[in-house]
């Protein structure tokens, strides 16, 4: 909302860059809107990793959701918060699952695609190196619990 009235866009147009949202001069983010048809269906976690519970800043988020198909991936949605300039769905990660078993095998691939999707960087907060073991780990983590909520078993 702002001076000219209200506006809406797509989330992914929303984050521009580094500290950088599309709000334009004396603009305020009253609602986001999120559609049934993308969370029915689908269970989910989400994990922020911080260096110190004093301090609210993450060093880096993971949230996904899965959907299933008896014991394979209908679909897995996995995005990263810090992991790139901007928040970031991980496609090739969420491809690398599509109708895929719920094993190991399949997790590993999924693992091992989220680098493709993920532009880590160093900060006085956490090195690229230590960023991207972060990744591997939490999208290892999320993901697993994202299917024991959607009700699936390894």
């Amino acid at each position: 909302e702002g001076p000219d009235g209200s506006r809406q866009m797509l989330l992914e147009d929303f984050f521009l860059g580094p500290s950088q949202v599309a709000l334009e001069h004396e603009e305020i983010m009253t609602s986001i809107t999120v559609s049934s048809d993308n969370y029915t269906g689908y269970r989910g976690h989400f994990f922020k990793y911080a260096m110190r519970d004093a301090m609210d800043i993450a060093t880096i988020g993971c949230t996904a959701a899965a959907r299933l198909d008896g014991d394979k991936f209908d679909e897995l949605r996995l995005a990263f918060s810090v992991a790139a300039p901007t928040p970031v769905r991980c496609e090739t990660a969420e491809k690398a699952a599509a109708g895929q078993p719920l094993s190991e095998e399949t997790l590993k691939a999924v693992t091992n695609a989220v680098e493709k999707d993920v532009k880590p960087r160093n900060s006085w907060r956490a090195t690229k190196e230590f960023r991207l073991h972060v990744i591997r780990t939490l999208t290892q983590r999320v993901v697993r619990q994202a299917i024991e909520r959607a009700g699936g078993k390894y």
